[in-house]
């Protein structure tokens, strides 16, 4: 996965795991009250955001 971001610069919090990344700390008012927290496990996307030096 990496190899995708030579030459450039991560922006934290680098690559990860898509519900890492930038995770809300807000409450959002569209989302169900029964929604279930994902672990590590049940997550098969990885992301990453980089910038150009």
């Amino acid at each position: 996965m990496a190899d995708f971001f030579t030459g450039l610069d991560l922006i934290e919090p680098g690559i990860t795991v898509g519900h890492h990344w930038r995770p809300s700390t807000e409450s959002r008012e569209d989302a169900p009250g029964d929604t279930p927290t994902p672990n590590d496990a049940d997550v098969s996307l990885w992301v990453g955001v980089g910038i150009k030096p």
